[in-house]
Order: structure tokens, then C-alpha cells, then sequence
């Protein structure tokens, strides 16, 4: 008897890095992005680091914005915000998709987008603290394969280049802040930490101190 094969779990995700920005006094990295397959496409998670709200200001473009690979066809679902409190926001968004551009003042070339239309301290309804933004990507590529996390396209934006853009409020300072994937350009190399490099220097001391008693001999 034949047994019925169920299809394979969609699983793979991603975590992006906003680390760069091309604003002075940036404080980054200014939170994650995280994108995980669905059954129909791709859910992103944006989460802001502490004390970074996100924002809208005319000018600076829209609260998030992202690219797809190029002939895809899907829609932009369950927008959702969300502030430290838990306090959810599921309405006053504008999404916009597949468009020339999505209008970074010069920042990059995205081209769809989320507009939270009342965020920041001089909205209408003031929506100045929302740390965490949710929404689903679905549909499919050029070819009709379902959309997955490898679908989404580096942008000329930032410094060097973003997958993704989010336009935060950071202590009164606003601007637009960068996701990269780990490893790629963008994402800070670790620094040592002090006692790192004392220790590291006092090693290298006693190899030199080592290697000339030795010599001496």
C-alpha cells in the first residue's frame, strides 16, 4: 500500500542586521529584520532596539521599504505594529508594490514599501512609539515558484547597499537605517574587547621574551 508523502515544511529564515545609516548620530546596530518562508511567501519580522521608534517624515520615505526580484506578483498582508507595551496597530498602513521607486530621497533604489501614515511625534495621531512591525509577503516569482526568503533584492541604498530600509526616530534624531545579511559589507566586524587585547598583548611579550633568552643561549 502506497503511503501518502506530506510536502515538505517551509522553514528557512534569515536574520538581517540594521547597521548601517546614512544619518549622523545613528545608534546601530538599530534592531533586526527577520525573514522566514511561509506557506505562501515570506514573513518579515522588523524589530527596532531599545529607544528607536519608527517613523514617517515627508521627504524621508516610507516606514519600511524592500525589493523583490524583478516580474513577481504578490501582495503585501497583515500589517501590523506594534509598541513595548503590546499595544497593536493594524490599521492606517499604505503599502505600496512593484513600483518604479519608492521615493528614499536618492537613498536607494526599493521598490515596494509600508507607510505607517500617522508614525512619529508630529502625526496626527501620534503613533510615536512602535518598536515592532509584521507583515506577510505572498505570491510568487517570474517563473510562478512561490516566493521564498532568497527573493529579496539588494538595494543601492545606504552604505554600502541595504535589503531593507527603515525610517526610525532615534532620541528626537530621524533617518533612515539599513539591513544586511551576516558576513556581507555593512555589518561591523567584532571588535576586541580591552582585556582581549591586553591579553593578547601580554602574550605576544612573553613569545618575544621567549624567543630572545632562546637566541641568547
Amino acid at each position: 500500500m502506497a503511503l501518502a508523502v506530506a510536502p515538505a515544511a517551509r522553514a528557512d529564515s534569515v536574520v538581517y542586521s540594521l547597521d548601517s545609516s546614512t544619518f549622523t548620530g545613528a545608534t546601530l546596530p538599530a534592531g533586526t529584520v527577520t525573514a522566514t518562508d511561509t506557506s505562501t511567501g515570506v514573513e518579515l519580522v522588523v524589530q527596532l532596539a531599545p529607544s528607536i521608534y519608527f517613523n514617517h517624515q515627508t521627504g524621508a520615505g516610507p516606514t519600511f521599504s524592500f525589493s523583490i526580484t524583478p516580474g513577481s506578483n504578490f501582495t503585501i498582508d497583515g500589517v501590523t505594529a506594534t509598541n513595548a507595551g503590546g499595544t497593536e496597530i493594524t490599521t492606517d498602513f499604505t503599502t505600496t508594490i512593484n513600483a518604479d521607486t519608492v521615493g528614499i530621497s536618492g537613498n536607494g533604489d526599493f521598490t515596494s514599501a509600508v507607510q505607517c501614515n500617522y508614525c512619529g511625534p508630529n502625526a496626527a495621531k501620534g503613533y510615536n512609539d512602535l518598536t515592532t512591525l509584521v507583515l506577510a509577503i505572498n505570491g510568487t516569482d517570474a517563473d510562478g515558484n512561490l516566493l521564498t526568503i532568497n527573493d529579496f533584492v539588494l538595494s543601492s541604498a545606504g552604505n554600502p547597499g541595504g535589503y531593507f530600509a527603515a525610517d526610525v526616530n532615534m532620541g528626537g534624531n530621524t533617518g533612515l537605517v539599513y539591513a544586511h545579511k551576516p558576513g556581507e559589507p555593512g555589518v561591523p566586524p567584532s571588535v576586541p574587547e580591552p582585556s582581549s587585547l591586553l591579553f593578547l598583548g601580554t602574550g605576544l611579550a612573553a613569545l618575544g621574551g621567549a624567543i630572545r633568552r632562546r637566541l641568547a643561549r
